[in-house]
């Protein structure tokens, strides 16, 4: 049990430092220029190898000056990670709600009771449909249909009022 804990957390700390490496890469390359000029005025003063103070001041003001272009780019990151997350959220527990409600087969209750209802009476149309099912609003009741003949298990015949429902 220890070796596997050791692993756990051997394998945490090595992804956590991968994933530090992948930001300090994303952040580098969304500020290539400032990085690109900062290497460019460090190199040429380099050669003389003879940096007075005001080289090195010069220097350190353009490292501060990218410092703080990255961490306004990690704040706008950081807010816009914050409005959008609410929202994924919410379509995640949504689409988790949907696929909760539907059985094995991918048909809930209703859509079953909608298929046996036309297997049981041929030609049916939504009309007649419409009367059975009428605790269930019209548009949900073509959506059934039109899940169930996706689906292979009916068959529309026309596109107007009088369609018929059929199984295949």
């Amino acid at each position: 049990m220890k070796n596997f804990l050791r692993s756990v957390l051997l394998l945490i700390s090595v992804s956590s430092i991968i994933g530090i490496v992948f930001v300090a890469i994303y952040y580098v390359y969304k500020n290539l220029d400032l990085f690109k000029s900062l290497i460019n005025s460090i190199s040429s003063k380099v050669e003389d190898s003879n940096l007075t103070d005001k080289e090195i001041d010069a220097i350190a003001k353009n490292v501060v000056k990218i410092e703080k272009k990255i961490e306004k780019d990690i704040k706008n990151d950081v807010k816009s990670i914050k409005r959008e997350l609410p929202k994924q959220i919410s379509q995640v527990t949504k689409s988790k709600r949907t696929n909760d409600t539907a059985p094995k087969g991918g048909l809930n209750a209703r859509q079953k009771e909608v298929l046996n209802y036309v297997k049981s009476n041929s030609d049916s149309k939504m009309s007649s449909v419409s009367k059975v099912f009428n605790k269930v609003t019209p548009r949900t009741l073509r959506r059934d249909l039109q899940k169930l003949e996706q689906m292979g298990f009916l068959r529309q015949q026309g596109k107007t009022r009088d369609a018929v429902y059929k199984i295949v």
